[in-house]
């Protein structure tokens, strides 16, 4: 970071003084007063390039040949908008830009090379100057080198002092340009909070609608915070074992990172008194550097879902279980009540039955199908008669095979379309779905019905 390292060199800088404090007292500053102007004016020689180099640097950042984007301009892009004409009339101005923004570059190239050849033709008189001076200089240093006096030390004090001089002010810009982007990050910060907070919201709001709508089959909750994959994630980089860190923190619900962040910068106390963590875990993070820390405040802990299902049958009290506690069908059931809830769009199922035992068909599907289908168009695909006659689905298509040879297409007659109440269809849905009237009686016979 350039403002530690300034901070680093300027630490030196009062020994320096202290040195040159003793060298005056012997008298030095009298004796080498010239040596002394030519380090002064060789500092202020050197400040002034270095403001032609800023202005070059600014002017290479524009790069040989700056050219702004005006792709959105062409005419591909303009030609199916309705305001097309009037965006057209854009083009001209930026036309106008380029043009001068090249002519702004190439005078401000011609008044650099002007600035640089002034400069060299300055500092070649002023290398005359420092040669004569230079030159007594050196026969005074051997003067005072007779009374056991290294006066070279004392130039290379004054030198020394000189540069670091003008990064007392560089010092002070960046130490404010610092300050201004922290602040503008912990602005940035508390508006990315307020953001997480209120879709953290959104999604309490949307988990307790769904609920309130699957009340009795399906719950759902969600935990701010809850997934801590990316922390764990960034407290390895720490390196050694950091698993009884982990474990600590993923007691903690919530979790702010902000505020861990700021523990950390506060101390150790301060981490152990906010967070359940032992104080030797509390001494690893706090060892970390500042970049570590600001990281670890910019992850994002997204919130998890939680999906519970009721599996206990029909008037028997509720008995709740996660996704990963269900079978292959009640997770389908649980993912198919979702998807049934009230959406603008249309629902195409392939065989849920696959997946789903008719007692979750029944209890479960066919109720909130007849619920829904007021207000959406749900398309099955299916071999299970539950669906269509339970769910009085308004249209039933009996798909036959074709007669060609290899089988492999379908064909749908006219009279095969209606609703349960036409009696072909109801005798094609009896025996295509129920294998015909006499296995669904034997069934009924066996079951008892």
């Amino acid at each position: 970071m350039q403002l530690a390292r300034i901070d680093e060199e300027l630490a030196a800088l009062p020994g320096l003084r202290e040195t040159l404090k003793r060298y005056k007292d012997l008298g030095l500053e009298d004796k080498l007063k010239d040596k002394k102007q030519i380090v002064a004016e060789e500092g202020i020689l050197k400040a002034i390039d270095g403001i032609v180099d800023d202005v070059q640097e600014m002017r290479d950042a524009f790069g040989e040949d700056y050219i702004p984007d005006v792709s959105r301009l062409e005419e591909d892009g303009l030609k199916d908008l309705g305001g097309a004409e009037i965006l057209r009339k854009l083009k001209p101005h930026i036309e106008i830009l380029k043009t001068e923004i090249a002519a702004a570059l190439a005078a401000l190239d011609l008044a650099i090379a002007k600035a640089r050849t002034g400069l060299q033709d300055v500092q070649t008189e002023w290398n005359g100057r420092s040669a004569q001076v230079e030159d007594a200089h050196q026969k005074t240093l051997r003067e005072l080198a007779k009374d056991g006096i290294d006066g070279s030390e004392y130039t290379s004090v004054l030198q020394r002092i000189e540069q670091l001089e003008p990064k007392k002010l560089r010092q002070a810009k960046l130490a404010e340009d610092l300050k201004a982007a922290n602040t503008e990050r912990r602005k940035a910060l508390e508006e990315w909070e307020d953001t997480k907070s209120a879709q953290f919201r959104s999604l309490e709001r949307a988990a307790k609608k769904v609920s309130r709508k699957l009340g009795d089959r399906v719950k759902v909750s969600v935990t701010a915070t809850g997934d801590r994959a990316a922390l764990e994630e960034h407290l390895r980089t720490l390196g050694g074992r950091v698993s009884d860190m982990v474990q600590s923190l993923s007691r903690q619900q919530p979790l702010s990172m902000r505020a861990l962040a700021q523990a950390c910068r506060e101390g150790k106390e301060a981490i152990v008194q906010s967070f359940p963590m032992p104080p030797a875990q509390a001494e690893k993070l706090i060892g970390a550097n500042s970049s570590f820390i600001m990281e670890l405040e910019e992850i994002d802990l997204p919130a998890t879902t939680t999906v519970q299902l009721n599996v206990a049958r029909e008037g028997a009290p509720a008995v709740w279980r996660t996704l990963d506690e269900l079978s292959t069908g009640q997770k389908a059931t649980a993912v198919l009540l979702l998807l049934l809830l009230e959406s603008p769009g249309p629902l195409l199922i392939d065989q849920p039955e696959d997946d789903l035992d008719n007692r979750f068909i029944t209890d479960g599907i066919v109720p909130q199908i007849k619920r829904e289908k007021r207000r959406r168009q749900f398309v099955f695909a299916t071999h299970n008669a539950n669906i269509p006659v339970l769910g009085d689905a308004e249209l039933i298509a009996a798909l036959e095979p074709a007669e060609s040879s290899d089988g492999s297409d379908v064909h749908l007659p006219d009279r095969n379309l209606g609703s349960i109440d036409s009696d072909y269809v109801r005798e094609l849905v009896g025996e295509t779905l129920e294998g015909g009237k006499a296995a669904f009686e034997m069934r009924r016979l066996k079951y008892g019905f």
